[in-house]
């Protein structure tokens, strides 16, 4: 009678373990997921929300070198032959610039920053610095897509605003420094590097090269940082609903770059040139 009794205790007790293992089991399985409605999806079968799963609608800027010649657009390429004020053709092979603070403009005045957060560090051996701040490297002639910000607002976009330039706070890193992730990593085809004998290096914030048919090469540079505002206006007001990415085209009139002078040039000659006559040709909003 008393190993009886003893065998059904020794039940109840596995019982209860397994119900707590059962228990335990359903409690780790607790399904993450994004549910911030302003992601691009959210997970309706999550039970929590997750730490960092969530994509975001973004900026996509499309720069495109061009021109327009009787009213109609004509991309231009490396290979496409260009005309100096002197006559002489040439050929555009390089143009990398800075944009930085970059910002839209809504209907009611609103003005919603893009904000990313970069890192760079001044040599190898420092630690990464952290800048909240919205940086692009544009390179037109290889690179036309760039993705900038996390749109989690809504509202009439009326324009873009953003600065010509390089933060003062980035030329004092070294280029070699940086690693490939980052905004100022060092490029092969970049040549923002100045290479000088006796200098440590710093970034430029614009750079042009052109070569002629002979082979000659031409090149012009704005030094150090820069801030000059620029403002674009889309050809119509644009809804930017919830959960979208904005998708703008700017096209970028090159033509008089290659009449600027040789060598270190006035970062507001290098906008006049034509980053102040680019305009946006082409707006959508997708998921």
């Amino acid at each position: 009678m008393g190993v009886h009794v003893v065998r059904k205790r020794e039940r109840t007790s596995i019982s209860a373990v397994l119900l707590c293992l059962v228990a335990l089991t359903a409690c780790s399985d607790t399904q993450e997921g994004c549910l911030d409605y302003r992601a691009l999806q959210i997970d309706i079968y999550a039970e929590s929300a997750c730490d960092d799963c969530c994509t975001y609608p973004r900026l996509n800027l499309q720069q495109l070198p061009g021109r327009i010649v009787d009213g109609k657009r004509q991309l231009i390429t490396r290979d496409s032959l260009l005309v100096r004020r002197n006559g002489d053709t040439t050929r555009l092979t390089a143009l990398v610039y800075f944009l930085h603070d970059l910002e839209l403009e809504f209907a009611d005045g609103r003005l919603y920053p893009l904000q990313d957060t970069f890192s760079f560090r001044q040599n190898t051996s420092d630690q990464f610095v952290l800048q909240t701040r919205s940086l692009l490297r544009a390179a037109p002639l290889q690179r036309a897509q760039l993705q900038t910000g996390q749109l989690l607002d809504t509202g009439e976009v009326v324009a873009l605003r953003a600065k010509f330039g390089l933060p003062s706070e980035y030329t004092i890193g070294r280029p070699l420094g940086q690693t490939r992730a980052l905004p100022l990593a060092l490029l092969q085809d970049s040549l923002l590097y100045d290479p000088s004998p006796g200098r440590l290096g710093g970034y430029r914030s614009a750079y042009l090269r052109t070569v002629d048919l002979d082979g000659q090469r031409d090149s012009s540079w704005v030094d150090g940082g820069a801030s000059i505002d620029l403002r674009y206006v889309l050809p119509g007001d644009t809804l930017l609903r919830r959960s979208r990415n904005l998708n703008l085209t700017l096209l970028l009139p090159v033509t008089p770059l290659v009449d600027l002078p040789s060598g270190p040039v006035e970062a507001s000659a290098f906008v006049a040139a034509f980053l102040t006559k680019a305009q946006i040709v082409t707006v959508s909003t997708s998921r």
